[in-house]
């Protein structure tokens, strides 16, 4: 999709609360937005949130914890998450859930005049089954909950989008219809759709896809060190992984404005993470088995929200996915 400034007649939006340049990643879960967030911080006219993951303009309903949200604390609460930006720089922050939350495209439209949106993606099946571990890893789901008997639970439910996160994965899948909200609240020229696949394959060509998308010269990126960021370990205890990882990021969001905490913190988890791991590794994994009959109820619950998503001007489809579900 284009990096140009927005077409004339795109969704008129309520009246600006926050000036500067923002670069928004959203996208599903388990795509490689925590990778992307760090990779693009690397470049020298992007300034990212003292927090990856502000959560600001989810709705207030929706259920994952952050300590601001817009419509509880205003549009200057936000600003908190850059107070070390100066002027002239791209602004970046990272909350995969931007993308499902049904308020927050119209929220963004409306609070931030100069706003660009890069949404991460990754093929609904794969997806579904990581998100599947990452629900046991973190204890939301019974360690003996089948992969199947995940899915089924979620394929009963009347409406999803009352349910706890992890009960709305089966649903999420379906990106055509929220790719569709941002545009119609931003305009196509400032929403950019890209893969997880391609970050798996070239991660380097998508960085600097979306750095010129955002309107940043691509050959400014210094040698970046391209490692997976937030990796899914499997755990021994998955209650108390849940409970450490939930801990972790409140203590995030409630040092982010106090830099001298958050390097203490780094410095206290660097050490602590090694042991941490060793002690709650698992002690054997455990393959995730999608049968046939399953697969073809999958691939049909999905083709049209993928078909439809091809259909979006810009959008080309992985090899992978077409293969699965055809062109």
């Amino acid at each position: 999709m284009s990096a140009t400034r927005p077409r004339a007649g795109a969704v008129s939006a309520p009246r600006p609360q926050v000036g500067a340049a923002y670069l928004l990643v959203g996208g599903t879960t388990k795509a490689a937005t925590t990778s992307m967030f760090f990779y693009l911080a690397e470049h020298p006219d992007i300034c990212p949130a003292s927090v990856k993951e502000p959560r600001f303009f989810l709705d207030l309903d929706y259920p994952v914890p952050s300590r601001y949200r817009y419509e509880r604390d205003g549009a200057e609460a936000y600003a908190r998450f850059f107070a070390r930006c100066g002027e002239g720089t791209l602004r970046l922050e990272a909350t995969p859930d931007y993308l499902h939350s049904r308020g927050t495209a119209a929220r963004v439209a409306g609070c931030l005049p100069d706003v660009r949106a890069v949404f991460l993606l990754r093929e609904p099946i794969s997806r579904l089954v990581s998100w599947y571990r990452f629900a046991r890893e973190d204890g939301r789901i019974d360690p003996d909950t089948t992969f199947e008997e995940y899915v089924l639970e979620q394929e009963r439910l009347p409406d999803p989008d009352t349910e706890p996160q992890h009960l709305r994965a089966l649903s999420q899948g379906r990106y055509a219809e929220a790719i569709q909200r941002w545009i119609g609240a931003l305009g196509t020229e400032r929403v950019d759709v890209e893969f997880f696949e391609h970050v798996r394959e070239d991660p380097a060509a998508v960085v600097r896809r979306i750095c010129a998308f955002a309107g940043l010269d691509p050959s400014r990126l210094p040698d970046i060190d391209y490692r997976v960021h937030n990796p899914t370990h499997g755990a021994r205890s998955p209650g108390v992984h849940g409970a450490y990882k939930r801990l972790r990021y409140l203590v995030r969001q409630y040092s982010h404005d106090k830099p001298w905490l958050q390097g203490w913190l780094r410095r206290l988890r660097r050490g602590f993470e090694p042991l941490y791991w060793k002690l709650n590794q698992p002690s054997s994994g455990r393959d995730v088995r999608v049968g046939p009959d399953l697969r073809r109820r999958l691939v049909a619950y999905y083709a049209p929200s993928v078909h439809a998503l091809a259909r979006l001007e810009g959008v080309v489809l992985p090899a992978s996915w077409r293969e699965i579900y055809g062109d």
